[in-house]
């Protein structure tokens, strides 16, 4: 075995020591990555903090390593807060409307929506219903001139019902007849 004399010691620990100093002089006292993990004891990830088409990422994740909620950035620089039940199937987004207004949203267990709570492009609010094939089915919002307006339609979609008031402070209730299909 090769022994090395102090001389080369004391070279090699002054010149550690100088490249230290100097890579300190450089540091800004932050700590930058394009992407840090938190893991568990086996090594699996838990928290991931990131970045996605350059727009940050937060995201947790359960025991199975399925994702359980995201905090992300839109292209758009809009923020939003996603959870996922177990099976990663997105049970509510809160977040902002592609007018930049704000917006929760619920699933069921399937992913599909089923109640958005959010705010007009006139800054008023607006609750929607949905059923569990889409469609929307109980609309509460106001008009234009910013009066109450309640619809509901039927299990396809379509608007059956109608209460608002005119533009002089009178009620409506409107109704409307679906046409039957000739045979």
């Amino acid at each position: 075995m090769k022994k090395i004399d102090f001389k080369s010691l004391l070279i090699g620990i002054l010149t550690s020591t100088i490249v230290f100093l100097l890579m300190g002089q450089y540091q800004s006292g932050f700590l930058r990555v394009q992407r840090l993990e938190v893991v568990d004891e086996q090594g699996n990830a838990v928290i991931k903090l990131g970045s996605v088409d350059s727009n940050g990422s937060i995201e947790t994740y359960n025991d199975k390593g399925n994702l359980i909620i995201g905090i992300t950035s839109s292209i758009d620089g809009e923020g939003a807060i996603n959870t996922y039940n177990a099976n990663e199937k997105q049970i509510i987004r809160l977040g902002s409307t592609t007018d930049g207004e704000g917006t929760l949203t619920t699933y069921d267990s399937d992913g599909k929506q089923i109640v958005q709570v959010s705010s007009t492009v006139n800054g008023e609010g607006s609750v929607t219903t949905y059923n569990n094939e889409g469609y929307e089915i109980v609309k509460l919002t106001s008009t234009t001139n910013g009066d109450g307006y309640i619809s509901t339609s039927n299990h396809d979609g379509v608007e059956m019902v109608q209460l608002s008031s005119t533009s002089k402070g009178k009620g409506v209730i409107s109704t409307f007849l679906i046409k039957d299909k000739e045979k």
